[in-house]
C-alpha cells in the first residue's frame, strides 16, 4: 500500500527495491484473453479483468495481507479489498486492489516522488507509459489522471517479481491497483498489465487530480 507518512516504504511491500533493465513489451507477450468488467459501486470504482482469471476469496487476501511466514513487519501492513489470479494454485500473475481512505494524495507527496533518482539504464518500450515508468521511479499520467509505479523486489520466500502500480487519487484517499508477475515472466504480462490498469474508472464525485 502506498501510505503517505512512509512514501514507497510500504508500495507493494519491501525487499530489493529497484526498476527493472528488461523490456516491458516483447514479442514473446501472450495473447490477452478478453476483459470482463467489475463494476464496486459502494467503493465508487469499476475495473476489467482478464476473463477466467479467478477473483480471491477473503480468506485468500487475509492470507496475503498476513505475508509468510517469518515476513517482515512491512510485509504484513497490506489491506486488499479484491484480487485475482490467473489461477488460484499459482503465486502469480495476481491482480491486488486497495481502496486508500484515510488521506489524499498531496503536491507535497507527488513532489517526494519526483525526487527519486532515475535508473542506472533507461532502455525504451513500445508502450510510451511504461517508457516513462523505465525513465523515472513513477510517471504522472496527465491525460489519465492518475499515476504509475513500477518497482522490483525479493519476497521474503526469495521470489523476484515485479510490480506494476497504477494510483488514481479521490478526495479521501486513492484507488490502487496493482499487477505483479515473476520478474521472468513480466515481458508476458506487460501488456495485459496495462489494459487492465488502465481500465479503471474512478466515479467522478470522488475524483481528485490538482496535480
Amino acid at each position: 500500500m502506498i501510505r503517505m507518512r512512509k512514501p514507497l516504504s510500504f508500495v507493494l511491500g519491501a525487499g530489493l527495491l529497484a526498476l527493472t533493465t528488461a523490456g516491458l513489451c516483447s514479442a514473446q507477450e501472450q495473447d490477452q484473453p478478453a476483459l470482463t468488467p467489475h463494476s464496486y459501486r459502494s467503493e465508487h470504482f469499476s475495473i476489467q479483468i482478464p476473463k477466467g482469471w479467478e477473483e480471491l476469496d477473503r480468506p485468500a487476501l487475509d492470507q496475503l495481507e498476513a505475508g509468510p511466514e517469518g515476513s517482515p513487519p512491512e510485509f504484513r501492513a497490506q489491506t486488499f479489498q479484491h484480487g485475482f489470479k490467473e489461477t488460484a494454485a499459482a503465486a502469480y500473475p495476481m491482480i491486488l486492489i486497495q481502496i486508500e481512505g484515510r488521506k489524499r494524495w498531496t503536491r507535497n507527496f507527488l513532489a517526494s516522488l519526483d525526487a527519486l533518482p532515475p535508473p542506472s539504464n533507461a532502455a525504451g518500450s513500445a508502450s510510451n507509459n511504461f517508457t516513462n515508468l523505465r525513465r523515472t521511479r513513477f510517471y504522472r499520467d496527465q491525460r489519465r489522471k492518475m499515476v504509475w509505479i513500477r518497482l522490483e523486489s525479493k519476497r521474503p520466500d526469495g521470489t523476484p517479481v515485479s510490480d506494476i502500480s497504477a494510483v488514481y487519487p479521490t478526495r479521501s484517499g486513492s484507488v490502487q491497483i496493482h499487477c505483479t508477475t515473476t520478474l521472468a515472466s513480466v515481458d508476458n504480462y506487460a501488456s495485459l498489465c496495462e489494459s487492465v490498469l488502465t481500465s479503471v474508472q474512478v466515479d467522478p464525485s470522488v475524483r481528485y487530480w490538482p496535480f
